[in-house]
């Protein structure tokens, strides 16, 4: 429904082709309706409505139809409007760094993520990746040591079962004698 509202022309296009008529042109909604509204918001708001509309003339019955049209259409302007304003908010971000590059000042923003982690109270850190690359080093280094005493233990082991192994066969045992009576 929002898609049809907003490509109007498309709409009609579609209606005279498969009526033989000729092809108009515009550009989408005629501005006489209302013009200080956008025309996303109209067609949000239109089809929230139509949507309350058929939800709730189908599943609650005809009492619900004016409540359901109501919410919906307000669900549909509020949430394009909050679309808006978070693009228009997400456009001057990008355009402030682009000037700010353009400029020669390159100051990357941070995100909420690293402001939490800089914090004092909280329990993650930012590292750096000179941090990052020394801390990896220990870890590293921790594990070759602990190898180094598992290869010490090995060895270790593998001597004394040698030593028992050779005192085993310096000791052979001896045969049993037979006593014939």
């Amino acid at each position: 429904m929002r898609t049809s509202i907003l490509d109007r022309t498309g709409l009609l296009n579609w209606w005279y082709i498969t009526r033989g008529a000729p092809i108009g042109t515009g550009n989408g909604l005629s501005s006489s309706l209302d013009p200080f509204l956008d025309n996303k918001i109209r067609a949000s708001t239109i089809a929230g409505a139509s949507t309350g509309f058929a939800l709730g003339f189908l599943f609650r019955g005809p009492r619900n139809v004016i409540p359901g049209t109501i919410m919906f259409s307000l669900f549909g302007w509020a949430g394009q409007h909050g679309y808006n304003y978070l693009d228009a908010r997400n456009s001057r971000a990008i355009q402030d760094q682009a000037e700010a590059k353009a400029m020669g000042v390159d100051k990357p923003k941070e995100s909420l993520l690293h402001k939490f982690a800089k914090s004092k109270w909280s329990p993650m850190r930012v590292l750096s990746d000179e941090e990052y690359e020394k801390t990896i080093q220990e870890k590293v280094l921790y594990l070759e040591a602990q190898i180094a005493m598992i290869d010490d233990r090995i060895a270790e082991h593998r001597r004394r079962a040698a030593e028992s192994k050779a005192q085993g066969a310096n000791e052979a045992p001896e045969s049993p004698t037979t006593h014939n009576k």
